[in-house]
């Protein structure tokens, strides 16, 4: 298992992760929303790891390995998700040392928006993950997260302008502390114990779902 979790975090080159670290360094001096970035770059990750499977073949050669269908899955769900955390912790970083050594005013995580964050990503991965497993074209798949992407924007906008009150001027850069509002809002008692139980239990009927379609899939 953690054989194939290094395999996940090697596909991609030193000179990638460093790119996508001064993306999100970037990011913060051009004032873009630093949790919609994070949903770029997860997303980015996600479909870049996929790729990489589709372009390779990797699914076949581990259908021919001594390795247990559930635990490719599961290792595809680790990789991820520790790659989010990784994402999470690296704005956190970047961001207190902007406000710390520079004059620049810009939002930064608190302990609230960090379990937020985690919560989407878990989400997100729960929801994106199984396509890739649905599919035999890896093209659909990215064709059908790109509609749910669209939808998933377009439809969270309205509780985010509400909570902030941005009804007649939406301000996509100020976006970001309306997170948080929306699931203190919506969950009444205990919101972000609820929300990050309800986000592991999602990501792992998801991975049960995955593991299902692997199976089934043929390859």
């Amino acid at each position: 298992m953690l054989q194939l979790i290094k395999q996940d975090l090697f596909i991609n080159t030193w000179i990638t992760y460093l790119s996508i670290l001064l993306f999100l360094s970037i990011t913060y001096f051009v004032f873009l929303p630093p949790i919609f970035m994070f949903i770029a770059t997860a997303l980015t990750l996600i479909i870049a790891l996929f790729y990489y499977d589709d372009r390779a073949n990797v699914n076949k050669f581990l259908r021919s390995l001594p390795i247990q269908a559930s635990q490719v899955v599961k290792r595809r769900y680790q990789s991820i998700m520790l790659l989010s955390i990784c994402i999470i912790l690296y704005q956190w970083i970047i961001g207190y040392a902007i406000i710390s050594f520079t004059d620049l005013d810009r939002y930064i995580y608190g302990w609230k928006d960090i379990i937020v964050c985690f919560s989407i990503g878990v989400i997100i991965i729960a929801i994106t993950v199984p396509f890739f497993y649905l599919f035999r074209s890896f093209t659909l798949s990215v064709g059908c997260l790109m509609v749910l992407l669209m939808l998933g924007s377009y439809y969270s906008l309205t509780p985010l302008v509400t909570v902030l009150e941005l009804e007649e001027v939406i301000i996509f850069n100020e976006l970001d502390p309306g997170f948080v509002l929306v699931v203190e809002k919506y969950i009444p008692y205990q919101p972000f114990i609820i929300l990050v139980l309800a986000s592991v239990v999602i990501f792992y009927l998801s991975m049960k779902l995955s593991q299902l379609l692997y199976l089934k899939k043929d390859l």
